[in-house]
């Protein structure tokens, strides 16, 4: 499988390199400033929006990007007697096509990730606590971004569908707002 992701990956960098004109660059993507929110389950069946701490870097070349992004989740309940904490991280690697130029610099993209995931459980009861591991699990995306970069700025609102075996719905409905900087590197 993963010699299957890193086959497609490299046909289709090979296919950009190899068409590429005279005046195409590459833009190097930092994005340090997200701000995400999936619409998931708590641990107490509730369904609400979950913010994330994330960040991510990738490029662009011409209207292609690819962004590896990275993410932490948490969800906690209890009191002090009983008390019950779940942490996610995500490493997900996603490729955006701008399907749309809506203006001079705003486009209008669709794109697919696919990506891993770990959740560590952490449960307390008096005065002892477990703690366990998914281990790594497969995670997936389809998404629709809407943004574009001006100068050395990058910027995008995206909505996304994610599916994952531990994901509650499935899919998951996620936001991200993006901010971040740009630079040619070839």
């Amino acid at each position: 499988m993963n010699r299957l992701i890193i086959y497609v990956i490299f046909l289709i960098f090979s296919f950009q390199f190899a068409s590429a004109k005279e005046d195409s660059k590459i833009n190097l993507i930092f994005s340090p400033l997200q701000l995400g929110y999936r619409y998931a389950k708590q641990m107490d069946t509730q369904m609400v929006w979950q913010n994330a701490n994330s960040f991510a870097v990738g490029g662009q070349y011409q209207r292609h990007i690819f962004l590896l992004d990275y993410g932490q989740f948490s969800d906690s309940s209890g009191n002090q007697m009983l008390s019950y904490r779940k942490d996610r991280t995500e490493w997900l690697l996603s490729y955006r096509y701008a399907v749309y130029s809506l203006a001079a610099h705003l486009n209008l993209g669709m794109g697919f990730g696919l990506g891993v995931y770990e959740d560590m459980v952490k449960s307390r009861l008096g005065t002892q606590e477990v703690s366990e591991s998914s281990g790594a699990q497969v995670l997936a995306s389809g998404l629709v971004s809407l943004g574009g970069n001006w100068n050395y700025f990058f910027y995008a609102a995206e909505l996304q569908m994610l599916q994952g075996k531990d994901y509650d719905p499935q899919p998951t409905l996620g936001g991200l707002l993006r901010i971040g900087i740009q630079f040619a590197i070839f």
